[in-house]
Order: C-alpha cells, then sequence, then structure tokens
C-alpha cells in the first residue's frame, strides 16, 4: 500500500488523493469498528510500517526534488509545467501566457500540438464528446474485443460451451 500511495504521488499526484482518501477514510472506519484487532495489534502491524514507509519514501522525494529544482516541495513535473506547456492542467484554470520559443521543436510540440490537444477539449460541447470517443475506445479495447469469442459460432462439443479460441479447451 505504501508503494501505491508514493508512486501515485510521484506520477499522479492530483489523481492520487482523490483515490487515495477514500481508501484511507475506508482504512480509518475500518480501524475504529469492532471488527478490526485492538488497538495494540494495530499499531505495530499495519500503523508503523505504513508511516515509516511514507516518511522514508517522502524524505527520498524531498531529496529527489531538492537535487533537480532546488526546492524539496517543488516537483520536477510542476517546474516542467511553468516552463514549457501552454495549457491549463485543470479546465477550470486560465490558460497560460504565450511561451517565446527559442527551438522550432518545442514550438511545435508544446506551442501547436499540446495547445491544439487543450482547445479539443475546452468547452463542455467538446468535453463531452472527447469524453464519449474515449469511452468508446476504452469499451473496444477492454471490453468489447474479449467478447468477441462469445460471439463465434463454435460447436457445442468443445470443452468450454464451444469456443476454440479458448486456449484451455484445445486437445493437446
Amino acid at each position: 500500500m505504501v508503494c501505491e500511495l508514493l508512486l501515485m504521488a510521484n506520477s499522479r499526484p492530483q489523481e492520487g488523493l482523490l483515490v487515495s482518501l477514500p481508501a484511507a477514510i475506508d482504512l480509518l472506519c475500518w480501524m475504529v469498528s469492532s471488527r478490526a484487532p485492538a488497538p495494540g495489534e494495530q499499531l505495530p502491524r499495519l500503523v508503523l510500517p505504513v508511516v515509516l514507509g511514507l516518511a522514508a519514501g517522502s524524505l527520498g522525494m524531498a531529496r529527489y526534488n531538492q537535487a533537480v529544482t532546488g526546492d524539496p516541495l517543488e516537483m520536477p513535473w510542476l517546474t516542467h509545467y511553468e516552463q514549457y506547456c501552454v495549457f491549463p492542467v485543470f479546465l477550470w484554470q486560465e490558460q497560460p501566457p504565450d511561451r517565446n520559443w527559442r527551438h522550432p521543436e518545442l514550438a511545435a510540440f508544446h506551442g501547436d500540438l499540446e495547445l491544439t490537444f487543450f482547445e479539443r477539449h475546452a468547452g463542455l460541447p467538446n468535453l463531452i464528446r472527447t469524453s464519449l470517443v474515449k469511452l468508446a475506445r476504452f469499451w473496444i479495447f477492454n471490453i468489447g474485443l474479449p467478447l468477441i469469442p462469445y460471439s463465434c459460432p463454435c460447436p457445442e462439443s468443445s470443452a468450454i460451451h464451444g469456443c476454440a479460441f479458448w486456449p484451455w479447451s484445445w486437445r493437446w
């Protein structure tokens, strides 16, 4: 659990906070419930390892941030965002001012490609449309394709209701 929290804090801090808070509230509710072990058992088995792991990981992150950005509390992605990005992190934020690019490659990537991507999501109609496109792509990739074997006509004599696509139904 500690590794996942540190990974989310490093890679996607806002989303990690949104995911971690309900889990932490649920864990705290369980700890005070009647089904949980006694508080004397919770401290060495749950609380102490989590606190020590988060403290060690946080110190490591602070040392890394200090080495990269010069500030232990400023993450490298924030420094990168402030220097290069031309779109807000959240939709309700204002767009940052235009940048003067010294290299055409940076201007092409950050000034053109990222700005076009942001403009596709700007406004409620565009946000709804792109969200539906993402949902359709998610469905096709993760849900739709695994259901293809169920829609194939296969003989009923196969091992698992007739689909030859299932490796465990093959006769070796």
